[in-house]
């Protein structure tokens, strides 16, 4: 007849190594990087070719009134 260990340390050998995996699973405490997304969010397209030209023109209107090109001449 094969040995057979009692059951009281059966039962304890099961319930330790059960604790002790059970630290290895949900445990965000690896160095593995997790992947993260930015945050939705809306933002206006602008599709069009006018709607570029008018917002260049807007922009070159900006930049010539800025005070920091006060005096300096374009041609």
């Amino acid at each position: 007849m094969p040995y057979r260990p009692p059951f009281l340390t059966t039962l304890a050998l099961v319930l330790l190594s059960t604790t002790l995996l059970s630290g290895c699973f949900n445990v965000n405490t690896s160095q593995v990087p997790m992947a993260v997304t930015y945050p939705y969010s809306e933002q206006r397209r602008m599709q069009a070719a006018h709607h570029w030209e008018v917002l260049a023109a807007h922009e070159a209107e900006r930049i010539m009134r800025s005070p920091r090109l006060e005096g300096h001449a374009f041609s």
